[in-house]
């Protein structure tokens, strides 16, 4: 069995779907669905889960999510989140439009997509600012092409890959269903700067204490631990860049009761120490 699909509905007659989100908060389900999906964030940040790869996103972010691959957009203490999105199936262009000598880079981009593309980081202002203007037209040829000349320029980019070679989709429902309520179970827990231990994430889970790990290794790429440590300290990170709140405090609010060991895993993923990473940005 495959993850829960999410039922996406074209317009009549119209080969893709545009989607304004303005909201208080991404908070989706771990969901997957037919269509490829672009989607541009324009304001809020917060975690994201593509197949197996957990990133922090921020605006300017830039994805493009290939079929039937789970993903899973969770905010940070947002008070607005908004994205452009666009959804498409490639066979509503004729099964072998992405197959002719001039389209087939965007071809072979598409295939890559089965593993999500992350444009980020790859010079794609320009895109992103054509993707708000597609917004911007009326629907009819005019919006299509603009469509084809945005995957035509994301074709000449070199984004990063983001669901490991080792992911595999086939995961059946109930596994689904089970990573959603343990990773909302976590966040809640995170964001009121609750202690989170091993026995609760597995009662919530209902696995094992043994198996939570292992799970965790399976659909997210990353033990138990590992996830934990990324979601605090994403948390903490954007306590630090918002918010003149002495350290301690916030090492406590998302979870740790030691600071020395908020500072030592802090130090691991940023390669810095709380406080000179708060000196960094005073200098900026």
């Amino acid at each position: 069995m495959k993850p829960a699909v999410e039922s996406i509905t074209s317009p009549p007659l119209q080969s893709f779907s545009c989607l304004s989100l303005d909201l208080p908060a991404f908070h989706n389900t771990y969901h997957r669905h037919p269509e490829v999906e672009l989607t541009l964030i324009q304001e809020g940040s917060g975690q994201r889960l593509i197949g197996d790869s957990l990133s922090p996103f921020h605006p300017g972010d830039l994805v493009l999510i290939g079929s039937d691959l789970p993903h899973q957009y969770q905010s940070e203490g947002a008070d607005r989140a908004r994205a452009k999105v666009i959804q498409f199936s490639a066979d509503r262009f004729g099964s072998e439009f992405f197959q002719m000598s001039e389209f087939r880079p965007i071809g072979a981009m598409l295939q890559r997509a089965a593993r999500g593309l992350d444009f980020t980081s790859s010079d794609a202002g320009v895109i992103s600012r054509d993707i708000e203007g597609l917004f911007q037209l009326p629907a009819g040829s005019a919006r299509a092409i603009r469509l084809i000349e945005i995957l035509s320029g994301l074709s000449e980019k070199t984004p990063s890959q983001l669901a490991s070679v080792e992911f595999s989709q086939q995961i059946s429902t109930k596994s689904v269903a089970r990573l959603d309520r343990t990773i909302r179970y976590i966040e809640e827990m995170t964001e009121q700067g609750h202690p989170i231990h091993l026995q609760q994430v597995a009662d919530v889970a209902a696995l094992h204490p043994q198996s939570v790990s292992r799970f965790f290794h399976q659909h997210v790429g990353m033990s138990f631990q590992r996830y934990l440590q990324t979601v605090r300290i994403g948390k903490a990170t954007r306590r630090l860049l918002e918010t003149d709140d002495p350290i301690s405090m916030i090492a406590i609010d998302v979870g740790y009761i030691s600071q020395s060991n908020f500072n030592r895993q802090f130090q691991e993923i940023h390669q810095t120490t709380p406080r000179d990473f708060r000196k960094a940005l005073a200098k900026s």
